[in-house]
């Protein structure tokens, strides 16, 4: 039988991990809360600024921004935007395995996240740029150094075409890796809902002052609209990462409980085997004296 600072030790060591896993939950569900308070914010800003756009287009404006126009180039390249830290559960390797499915059809990859990075260099894949060090709720400032490097490379003509993988936020325990095409984008003016006003009425809520004019705002508020709507993707990718892990940590919490109990059942089995051991012998020796 192992003696009693051996169990205790061991019951002491599985105690510090669920002490850990249980604070690693908990960081996640806050960051869970904020996070859908920040996505709330910015569905509303990215509403507001569609509503902008509609009324910026019924005057003569041209929708010929650069970031929807197709280039001549045949290459197309993927974003797979993944995670900072582990413990998610399976989220990463099902990113790596969609990536590996649709590998043929693109010519570089760009990876954001330095724990997704991590799997992506263990297939013996190398990505054309590594975006790293966003935390658990991601600032637009990190967000606008991706953007401006895709937009760049785009204007550059270094490739055809730009997808993004991400994991879909399903459910608090599902997370469904998917493909969406992001440049050129896709955005269609006609789409803003204004088809069935009238004329006076689409005068009337037009803005009446463009300062320095209305194709310069409109080119800008549009460029803006799709930085938003990257900024969604990433927000969606992190929630996901975030419920991932929350679950993780929760199915972890509940093994490593359970495994502590087993412990101490097996000491108090090994204490009353050895207690009762120990009385039959002394019964004996009594007996025999």
């Amino acid at each position: 039988m192992k003696n009693y600072l051996k169990f205790k030790n061991d019951i002491q060591g599985f105690g510090d991990v669920l002490d850990t896993v249980k604070t690693v939950e908990k960081i996640a569900a806050a960051s869970i809360h904020e996070l859908k308070i920040k996505v709330q914010a910015l569905l509303m800003y990215k509403k507001a600024l569609a509503e902008v756009l509609r009324r910026l287009s019924v005057f003569d404006v041209k929708n010929n921004h650069p970031l929807l126009k197709q280039n001549n180039n045949d290459g197309k390249w993927l974003v797979i935007v993944g995670g900072e830290k582990g413990l998610v559960g399976g989220m990463h390797h099902h990113l790596m395995n969609a990536c590996i499915d649709h590998a043929k059809n693109y010519q570089k990859f760009i990876v954001v996240g330095r724990r997704l990075n991590s799997f992506f260099e263990e297939e013996g894949m190398n990505a054309e740029k590594v975006f790293e060090g966003f935390g658990d709720i991601p600032t637009a400032e990190n967000i606008k150094i991706c953007t401006d490097y895709l937009f760049s490379c785009f204007a550059d003509k270094k490739f055809s075409g730009l997808d993004i993988l991400y994991p879909e936020f399903i459910a608090l325990a599902e997370q469904n890796p998917v493909i969406v095409p992001f440049l050129p984008f896709n955005f269609d003016k006609l789409k803003m809902d204004n088809a069935d006003q009238t004329p006076d009425m689409k005068i009337a809520d037009g803005l009446p002052i463009f300062e320095p004019s209305k194709q310069i705002i409109y080119d800008r508020l549009l460029q803006q609209y799709v930085e938003v709507y990257f900024y969604e993707i990433m927000m969606e990718a992190k929630l996901s990462e975030l419920c991932a892990r929350t679950v993780s940590m929760e199915h972890a919490s509940g093994k490593t409980e359970k495994f502590i109990k087993k412990i101490r059942l097996t000491y108090l089995k090994e204490r009353r085997k050895n207690v009762t051991q120990k009385q039959l012998e002394s019964f004996i020796v009594h007996k025999m004296s």
